[in-house]
């Protein structure tokens, strides 16, 4: 893991020590955040209920993704936000 890669998704340890899947934000940045179940479809990524338009504070950002079943991969697409729709 390269803490430097900004959409790197790594593993944390939630408090009932779980690992969740998380991604590194930059303010003024908006991300959404992808699923993929299993491999056998490369082309059925969907968007994640609850992530998406998630808007950057800088701060990483936990998945809490916990209706997932089986394999999951996941992949964080970020857009630049627009001037208006920067934080102050």
């Amino acid at each position: 893991w390269d803490p430097n890669d900004l959409l790197n998704v790594f593993f944390v340890r939630d408090e009932a020590g779980l690992m969740e899947p998380a991604f590194q934000t930059v303010q003024d940045h908006r991300y959404n955040v992808q699923v993929l179940s299993g491999l056998d479809d490369p082309a059925g990524w969907s968007d994640l209920p609850g992530y998406t338009e998630v808007v950057g504070t800088g701060r990483v950002v936990i998945i809490d993704d916990k209706d997932a079943v089986g394999t999951r991969l996941y992949r964080v697409r970020s857009m630049t936000l627009k001037k208006e729709e920067c934080l102050p």
